[in-house]
């Protein structure tokens, strides 16, 4: 009984560590049928601790594209801008000086980070207001491959937090019922 619960506890504390890497996304801005300068790809995350996230876009120097990294945080009902960055300027290690990235220091939530090129920034405050589609339509015609980094000591995706939660509650239960034995 003993030797089951520290199996649990070594596997929960192992788990939980095996997901504070960093998280990266491959995007292309200009896939967008109708007016692709407009697009805006959204990545999700969250965080299970306080700490310092970063958050950064690496394109190719060559290829021209001017990102814009927006984030945004679930405050229950709607997702509330925390905030943006334009041109990180070679910043976090990346090449291309219209790059954007942030660093900041966040409280545990859900997040939500959209990558859109240059001008196309959002309408207020809530996400639900959308982006003004002021996109550069001279980059119509152009596919811009671009990698998003999320880097942090607490970031989760959402999807490994759920299965360990649910795997955590699974050896919980099965260690209560070996008990009620």
């Amino acid at each position: 009984m003993k030797r089951l619960f520290i199996f649990f506890l070594v596997l929960g504390v192992s788990a939980g560590q095996a997901y504070a890497a960093t998280m990266t996304f491959n995007g292309v801005q200009g896939t967008q049928e109708d007016e692709p300068y407009n697009q805006v790809d959204m990545f999700r995350f969250e965080t299970v601790g306080p700490g310092e996230v970063g958050i950064w876009v690496n394109s190719d120097p060559l290829d021209g594209f001017d990102s814009i990294l927006t984030l945004w945080q679930h405050d229950g009902g709607d997702y509330t801008l925390l905030d943006s960055n334009d041109d990180a300027n070679g910043a976090f290690g990346s090449f291309n000086p219209k790059d954007s990235g942030l660093s900041l220091n966040l409280d545990p939530g859900s997040f939500l980070v959209a990558v859109s090129q240059w001008a196309n920034v959002p309408n207020g405050d809530l996400y639900s207001l959308g982006f003004d589609g002021n996109g550069d339509p001279f980059t119509s015609g152009f596919e811009f491959p671009y990698t998003l980094t999320v880097e942090g000591a607490s970031v989760v995706p959402v999807p490994a937090a759920v299965w360990l939660m649910g795997s955590a509650l699974l050896g919980l239960l099965g260690y209560r019922r070996k008990i009620g034995r």
